[in-house]
C-alpha cells in the first residue's frame, strides 16, 4: 500500500485490510510512504487487489488520502504459523491484569517487544464483560481489574509476547488471549477473484494479438526487403 499519509500508523490500516482475512505480518516504511500487509492466504491478496485496483474510485481511502495497492510476493506462512493461526492464533492479544496494575507494568514485562506494539488500548468493553460474568462478591474486582489489548506487528512476536506476559513468576497477570475477529468468508473471498481473472484472461488475449501484429510487420519488412532485391526494370 502506497501514498500513506504521515500521520497514518498500521492500526489504521489494519481497519481497511483486516475485515478481509488473518493477517500475519504488516510493515510500515515511513520512509517511503508505504507498507506492506502479509496475509494468511494468498487469496486474500489477489482478492483486495482485484477490488483495490478496479477503478480509481475503488483504491482505499486512509487519513483523507486515497492509497495505490501492488502486490508484492512474500514468503508463505510456514507449517507452525498455519497451525497455529488454525488454532486461533493472531496478531493481537486481550491481557487481564489484576487490580491495580498499571498498563506500564504489563510494557517493563515484556521487555523489547513491546517496542514493536503497533498499538495499545485499555479495553473498557472487556472489563464490563468481565464484571458481568463474575459472582457478585467478585464484582469490585473484576471492575479493578486491567484489560489491554495489545496490537502487534506480526504473529510471530504476538506469540513471543504472550508467552513473555504468562511466563511464571509474576501473578498480576490473570489472563492473555488472541482476539479473533471475523474475516470474509472463503465464498465471499473467491467472489472477488474473478475480477482479477478476468483481468489476467484479457491481458493474455491481447498478446497474441501484438504477436499477430509484429509477425504482420515482420512479413511486410521481409517483403520490402525482397522487392528492394529485385533488380530494376528500367
Amino acid at each position: 500500500f502506497g501514498s500513506l499519509p504521515d500521520d497514518v500508523g498500521l492500526s489504521e490500516l489494519a481497519k481497511v485490510v483486516e475485515p478481509y482475512g488473518v493477517v500475519e505480518s504488516m510493515r510500515l516504511l515511513r520512509p517511503k510512504s508505504c507498507a506492506f500487509v502479509n496475509f494468511h492466504d494468498t487469496n486474500v491478496a489477489q482478492a483486495l487487489l482485484a477490488k483495490f485496483t478496479s477503478s480509481e474510485e475503488a483504491a482505499p481511502v486512509v487519513g483523507g488520502k486515497r492509497l495505490t495497492v501492488a502486490f508484492a510476493k512474500a514468503r508463505p506462512c510456514s507449517e507452525e504459523q498455519n497451525k497455529r493461526i488454525a488454532e486461533g492464533a493472531r496478531r493481537k492479544i486481550s491481557v487481564a491484569a489484576a487490580p491495580g496494575t498499571k498498563v506500564e507494568q504489563l510494557l517493563e514485562r515484556l521487555g523489547a517487544k513491546a517496542e514493536l506494539l503497533s498499538h495499545t488500548v485499555v479495553d473498557p468493553e472487556a472489563a464490563a464483560a468481565a464484571e458481568s460474568a463474575a459472582p457478585a462478591e467478585e464484582g469490585k474486582d473484576a471492575v479493578d481489574k486491567l484489560c489491554v489489548q495489545m496490537e502487534f506487528g506480526s504473529l510471530g512476536t504476538a506469540l513471543a509476547a504472550k508467552a513473555a506476559l504468562l511466563a511464571e513468576g509474576d501473578p498480576s497477570v490473570l489472563s492473555v488471549d488472541f482476539v479473533v475477529e471475523p474475516t470474509c468468508s472463503e465464498e465471499e473471498i473467491q467472489a472477488m477473484l474473478p475480477v482479477a481473472t478476468a483481468a489476467a484472461a484479457d491481458e493474455a488475449q491481447a498478446e497474441p494479438e501484438a504477436t499477430e501484429r509484429n509477425d504482420g510487420a515482420e512479413e511486410a519488412t521481409a517483403e520490402a526487403a525482397v522487392d528492394g532485391d529485385k533488380p530494376s526494370e528500367d
